[in-house]
């Protein structure tokens, strides 16, 4: 099973992903982070290999798809974020969003030197448009 955002992510990938997001700081986006996360949450390489072919960008992209589901549930169904101004309600998504990844500071700044990479740009496009459309 390969990871793909149209679809919900499952609670493994999840795990996963955060315990890279952590070890991102460290190690980069890399196979070793991948590692050290699949020891940490008791998983087979070979499977999280599986559902992230494509790796530093499957990791980057799932991250970042994560991101938008814990906004999304951050904000949930508040009725007074649909009366708020079209700049409060950017500055509200912008700093909640900050302030999950707050903690993540240096592992985003690695993936977006990643992403910003020319061979790498039409992902990280699509991953900012994704987040939009959240």
């Amino acid at each position: 099973m390969r990871f793909s955002t149209k679809r919900d992510m499952t609670d493994l990938e999840k795990r996963l992903i955060d315990s890279v997001a952590a070890q991102a700081a460290f190690d980069g986006w890399s196979d070793e982070a991948l590692r050290m996360a699949c020891e940490e949450q008791e998983v087979d390489f070979a499977v999280a290999a599986e559902i992230f072919p494509n790796r530093p960008i499957d990791l980057l992209i799932a991250h970042s798809h994560l991101g938008d589901l814990k906004l999304a549930e951050a904000l949930g169904d508040q009725e007074w974020f649909e009366t708020q101004k079209v700049r409060d309600k950017i500055k509200t998504l912008v700093m909640t969003r900050f302030d999950q990844n707050l903690h993540l500071r240096e592992a985003i700044r690695r993936g977006t030197s990643i992403l910003s990479m020319p061979q790498n740009a039409p992902a990280g496009t699509r991953a900012l448009a994704r987040t939009m459309d959240t």
